[in-house]
């Protein structure tokens, strides 16, 4: 699952990016911005709790965060992928998401934090954490997207339409750090994940640099694909829903050097017309 990046050109490709200033730090000076958005004119959260309510997945008067006091533990149980019943159901939510999501890529993405073109993932990914986080029973993934094949040179975007805070969130840790941690491990992420996952000094260290995200519906955040991040598990009273997705310049992709493929069971091909839409924002 995780790239020791051991062909060359890959790792001349992933290294050469590790070691750029990258978009985020080029547009604001810094490698992770908060940034805030008018809620009711996208209607995320709505969007999603129509459809769960259609599909059976949540009763008339229960909100987003407390979708776990109404769903089986099957239904919220996550596989290795972090999916649960409950979160995949979410990729069908239909094409007013979808056109309200496309929205969103052109007047906040681009029209108000980038000033450059770029591709977009065509379909976000789902998430939803509960209490107890039931099937997580792996130690907390510290880790970059890079690791399973995405272009170091990707800014991620997180946005949440239920309240979150704590355990609940994100976790994040700053891009200095982060790259620290990398470049200890040659930027290998099969070694480091294989001494993530025995090593409680590793372990704990990544603790110390990461922080959550403390956010409600209307704010998002946008970060560098280098910075260090996961889902932990939910210790809270809440659930939390939410989707992200990524974001290449066209700059970016045209001198990545390399073809990047995911390392999942999709094998995904990062690139225009794949996981990208074929489309650039300013093309649609």
């Amino acid at each position: 699952m995780y790239l020791d990046y051991s062909e060359p050109k890959l790792r001349a490709a992933m290294l050469t990016g590790m070691s750029a200033d990258g978009d985020m730090v080029r547009q604001f000076g810094t490698a992770i911005k908060d940034f805030s958005f008018d809620a009711d004119r996208y209607n995320f959260r709505e969007f999603a709790a129509r459809h769960l309510a259609k599909h059976g997945f949540l009763p008339d008067g229960v909100p987003l965060e407390q979708i776990h006091t109404v769903n089986s533990e099957e239904d919220l149980t996550v596989d290795s992928s972090g999916q649960s019943r409950l979160s995949s159901s979410l990729y069908s939510v239909g094409d007013g998401f979808q056109k309200s999501y496309f929205q969103f890529i052109k007047e906040v993405v681009r029209g108000e934090l980038f000033n450059f073109d770029f591709y977009f993932q065509t379909v976000p990914t789902f998430r939803c954490s509960v209490p107890e986080s039931p099937g997580y029973d792996w130690r907390p993934n510290y880790h970059t997207d890079i690791a399973i094949g995405h272009p170091p040179s990707v800014v991620n975007f997180w946005v949440p339409v239920t309240d979150c805070r704590g355990n609940n969130s994100l976790i994040y840790a700053d891009l200095k750090d982060s790259v620290e941690v990398w470049r200890r491990y040659d930027c290998n992420f099969k070694a480091f994940h294989e001494t993530l996952d025995r090593d409680d000094a590793l372990f704990a260290h990544c603790m110390e640099i990461s922080r959550s995200y403390d956010a409600q519906n209307g704010r998002g955040l946008a970060f560098d694909a280098r910075c260090m991040h996961l889902h932990q598990k939910n210790d809270t009273d809440a659930s939390r829903v939410s989707f992200d997705f990524r974001i290449l310049s066209v700059d970016a992709y045209n001198s990545l050097g390399a073809e990047f493929v995911g390392t999942g069971r999709r094998g995904a091909q990062f690139r225009p017309g794949g996981y990208y839409h074929e489309k650039s924002v300013d093309q649609l």
